[in-house]
């Protein structure tokens, strides 16, 4: 059954997921699982993007995932212009110049909000647990938002980047990084999983973690219009991660849990890549 899906039903559902003014949200999406607004619109991303505006004011902060993965692809990354391939959110904010954005060419987020202008530069390998995106939504206290079905918290590849997960190693992509009319050579980490289905995430197992959450009052799901919303404080989250992780890093993946030998010998590829680590400050959209 359909609940009503309008700016103040929205708003109402935001602020029963503890989201309001002043706060630095981390805002991931799935809008049309939502259904359509009953309003008449003419840009679905503008019209919650300027929601989430409205809900945390001019003292809040909004966080867009605007991960391109261009050097995956052999291709250069311009943070101007490469779009997200996972968020009609960020790309709104790209293509009207709103904020900034970070400088990484595989998991870059666009920030938009008064924290926007004090980005510290960021480490160059992706979900770092110091130096990151990461470290800077936990410093803020900084809460999460997933608005329609699904649940996307990729931030919490900190975790396993912390804890050096058996199911994971560093690799480095590289390509060309431009910035208006300069052009370099840039190289990005990313703390990779080894590519068997042994690795892949158990959607169920995931979906009874999420519910545990709520049980525990650590996350709240609030319906709204086709689907929900779900909300909870970042560092919460990564915590509940990290017992899981503790505990048995395999536990929410298929498995059955095999050695780094093992999952090497099945998948050849390019691993234990030596780390250079180096910071690089976000990017002002606006021109």
């Amino acid at each position: 059954m359909s609940l009503p899906l309008d700016r103040q039903s929205i708003k109402a559902a935001l602020t029963q997921a503890g989201i309001g003014s002043g706060d630095m949200v981390l805002v991931h999406s799935a809008l049309l699982s939502l259904g359509l607004p009953q309003e008449p619109l003419t840009d679905l991303n503008e019209y919650y993007v300027k929601v989430l505006q409205e809900v945390v004011g001019p003292s809040g902060t909004l966080i867009f995932p605007a991960f391109s993965y261009s050097f995956c692809k052999g291709q250069g990354f311009d943070p101007h212009s490469t779009p997200s391939t996972v968020s009609g959110l960020a790309n709104y904010c790209l293509k009207h110049k709103l904020g900034y954005r970070t400088a990484d060419p595989l998991f870059s987020y666009i920030v938009w909000g008064p924290a926007a202008i004090n980005l510290p530069p960021m480490s160059n390998v992706c979900f770092d647990s110091h130096d990151s995106m990461y470290d800077f939504l936990v410093t803020h206290h900084a809460k999460y938002l997933m608005l329609g079905s699904g649940f996307f918290f990729t931030i919490w590849h900190a975790e396993e980047d912390r804890l050096h997960t058996p199911n994971r190693f560093y690799k480095g992509f590289s390509g060309s990084f431009r910035d208006h009319e300069s052009v370099e050579q840039r190289t990005a980490y990313f703390y990779c999983r080894y590519n068997t289905e042994h690795t892949m995430r158990d959607h169920a197992k995931l979906d009874a973690f999420i519910e545990e959450q709520i049980k525990k009052g650590i996350c709240q799901r609030v319906p709204v219009g086709k689907s929900s919303i779900l909300g909870c404080e970042v560092a919460a989250m990564c915590a509940a991660y990290r017992e899981v992780l503790q505990r048995n890093p395999w536990e929410l993946l298929q498995g059955p849990a095999l050695t780094r030998a093992q999952m090497e010998a099945q998948i050849p590829d390019n691993y234990h890549t030596q780390v250079e680590r180096r910071l690089y400050p976000a990017i002002k959209l606006a021109v």
